[in-house]
């Protein structure tokens, strides 16, 4: 003997409305646990900007210049063959290295 159910449309209705609550209240989640990142996001963002605004840009980025000019220095005077051997790399990764700092100070340059 088999069973007939038949599902009626208010109980369907329900179904769909319960499942259209639960998604929403996900959704709610979702949105708030976003909307409290950002917020934290945000704070810290000022408390950063806050203690960095001491000191002028400029003098920033003269800083980073005079500290790549030290390591161009190091850089190109450690271009030798010899020092490649020791450390373990080809004279042509060490003036790469060297080329790749001439570029980075001509960013801060410009």
């Amino acid at each position: 003997m088999k069973t007939i159910t038949h599902e009626t449309p208010f109980k369907s209705t329900c179904c769909l409305f319960y499942l259209s609550v639960i998604v929403l209240f996900y959704l709610a989640g979702q949105w708030i646990f976003a909307f409290q990142v950002h917020a934290e996001n945000h704070a810290n963002l000022h408390l950063t900007a806050g203690k960095e605004s001491h000191e002028p840009l400029s003098l920033k980025i003269k800083s980073k210049i005079e500290k790549i000019n030290e390591r161009l220095k190091i850089s190109v005077a450690a271009e030798t063959e010899q020092n490649a051997k020791q450390m373990g790399v080809t004279l042509a990764q060490l003036q790469e290295r060297t080329a790749k700092l001439r570029s980075i100070k001509a960013i801060y340059d410009s």
